[in-house]
């Protein structure tokens, strides 16, 4: 028995999709602005923590759910689909997630870099302006 991806489904999965890369696209300027100005990885730390809590209490809702169904005896063809595109919409979104906070972090950070370059100086040194 297969499980096929239903519009019903589809849209539960795209729901979640949302909500948690909406999360991550919604914390990228405070994520370089942290990373640019203080320590970056505690931010994104925090980050991945919310967001894996939002994948925990999905994951725990969907376990609820199966656990009562099997309980009662039911047994829905709409929470398969439901269940399968949700954890296809998981992977999705956690590796969105990823790279999107990764890539908000590392730019931050080369932003740092830069400023701190240039604030230095180097180039200018002051024994060539007496030549």
């Amino acid at each position: 028995m297969g499980v096929e991806l239903t519009i019903r489904g589809g849209l539960i999965g795209l729901l979640i999709l949302i909500w948690i890369l909406g999360k991550a696209l919604w914390s990228i300027p405070f994520l370089y602005k942290e990373s640019k100005y203080k320590k970056g990885s505690e931010a994104y730390g925090d980050l991945s923590i919310l967001l894996g809590f939002r994948v925990m209490g999905i994951l725990f809702f969907l376990g609820v759910l199966s656990w009562g169904m099997s309980k009662l005896g039911y047994q829905l063809d709409a929470v398969e689909d439901i269940t399968f595109s949700v954890f296809v919409a998981l992977f999705a979104a956690g590796i969105g997630a990823f790279f999107v906070l990764m890539i908000t972090l590392i730019l931050g950070k080369l932003n740092r870099f830069q400023r701190g370059v240039e604030e230095n100086e180097v180039l200018d040194d002051v024994t060539d302006r007496d030549l």
